[in-house]
């Protein structure tokens, strides 16, 4: 759960929102990631996570169901209310085009 969430969220991820798209406590999270990175999965900066190359990103990405990847993205929208632009490309890709177009600046979506 926790690279498939990683996979959805981006190339950067915070472990406190990816612990909540996960549906796991921060701090397993947190261990989660580091075993990530003990395999080269993940590397971390600073306080977050970002995959070691974002051809793993897309190969995780892209092995979801697509309705796993769907129920990911519109979980992710959710939790990332408060920040509309990454709201809205999570949106977009789950198909919520009303909501994606209330979180993206006019003139930015295709």
């Amino acid at each position: 759960r926790v690279v498939q969430g990683a996979s959805v969220l981006g190339s950067r991820v915070d472990p406190r929102t990816l612990a909540a798209l996960a549906g796991i406590d921060e701090l397993a999270c947190a261990e989660s990631c580091e075993q990530l990175t003990r395999v080269g999965l993940l590397a971390p900066r600073d306080t977050s996570y970002e995959f070691s190359n974002d051809l793993l990103r897309d190969a995780v990405l892209e092995a979801l169901a697509p309705a796993v990847a769907t129920a990911y993205h519109r979980r992710a929208a959710d939790l990332l209310a408060d920040r509309p632009e990454e709201m809205a490309g999570h949106a977009l890709a789950a198909g919520d085009h009303d909501r994606a177009a209330r979180g993206c600046p006019a003139g930015r979506m295709g």
